[in-house]
């Protein structure tokens, strides 16, 4: 399986070799903390987030949102309502590029307005761009 290892800076994003100890983008120091595992032409919710500048709180936050296709609500949440988020990045600049900026959006939105997660996601793409849609989750507790 071909995997690469970068380090990606906390402050800025940029992917910095694995022995990195500073960011050669902004000069931010780097442990092993920083690391990132990636594949060719595939990517998970675990993606850097530096592109929202979220604080210590928000990442953690955003690491426990609840996102599901399924179309019932989650046993302790109740629906906060119909949301929309698109990606911002052309397909054409690559799908992969596309999909995780999709998902920033949506991460940003669901922080923003502090709702737990989403279910009953639908996604699509037109000829530019992803997009979806789907409601919102809001704990009940």
């Amino acid at each position: 399986m071909i995997v690469t290892t970068y380090r990606v800076c906390p402050d800025c994003g940029f992917q910095n070799t694995n022995e990195a100890n500073f960011c050669l983008h902004c000069g931010h120091a780097l442990t092993a903390a920083n690391n990132y595992i990636m594949t060719p032409h595939a990517t998970d919710l675990d993606f850097p987030l530096s592109a929202l500048n979220l604080s210590p709180t928000e990442a953690e936050k955003a690491r426990s949102l609840r996102l599901t296709l399924a179309t019932d609500i989650p046993a302790g949440y109740h629906s906060g309502g119909i949301i929309f988020a698109e990606s911002d990045v052309a397909i054409s600049q690559g799908p992969l590029e596309s999909w995780k900026s999709l998902v920033q959006n949506l991460i940003a939105l669901l922080l923003a307005k502090d709702y737990a997660g989403a279910y009953n996601l639908s996604i699509h793409e037109n000829s530019h761009q992803f997009y979806l849609y789907g409601e919102a989750l809001v704990s009940v507790n």
